[in-house]
């Protein structure tokens, strides 16, 4: 099992067509209770099947989603990629892949400021706009996703017998 790279998960972010969430991991691993809550919750989310979990580029995420909440990404159903089905319909030559600015520029005509995306998001408190880019980074999946239509979402697997997201 590959280790996750890069700081521990500082922010779990979950977006519904009605609400987005964003979760300081950083607090909540302070908590034993809260912590333990928190991972039971996202397991039964996980493992929903008539839930669809959508990621862009995700890999990573779930690896450090199960870092920080061991067992949480166990036995995950309706697990979607949407990275390359937005490369696809955007044009991108083989080997290359669009990015999630790009997704919603070319296919939704949404421009996302990315100028968050490298900022501090272990350092307390965070800025109003660390926040609104974290759960406009959540938001954006749902109409992606629609736009994409449901046969170019990428399903993603679970390594057998581990946690370890695999390539399909």
């Amino acid at each position: 099992e590959e280790e996750p790279s890069g700081p521990p998960l500082a922010l779990l972010q979950i977006a519904s067509p009605a609400q987005t969430f964003v979760i300081d991991m950083i607090a909540i691993s302070r908590d034993p209770i809260l912590h333990l809550s928190l991972q039971r919750v996202v397991q039964r989310v996980m493992r929903a099947p008539t839930v669809f979990k959508l990621g862009f580029a995700m890999q990573e995420d779930l690896r450090r989603i199960e870092a920080a909440l061991p067992g949480a990404i166990e036995g995950a159903k309706a697990l979607f990629d949407l990275q390359k089905g937005a490369t696809r319909a955007l044009g991108f030559p083989k080997r290359s892949l669009a990015g999630l600015g790009a997704a919603c520029k070319g296919l939704l005509s949404i421009t996302v400021d990315k100028a968050e995306q490298t900022s501090d998001w272990c350092a307390r408190p965070l800025t109003a706009a660390q926040l609104a880019y974290a759960a406009t980074d959540a938001y954006v999946l749902l109409p992606l996703a629609t736009a994409l239509g449901r046969n170019s979402w990428t399903s993603v697997q679970l390594s057998p017998g581990t946690n370890v997201p695999r390539q399909p």
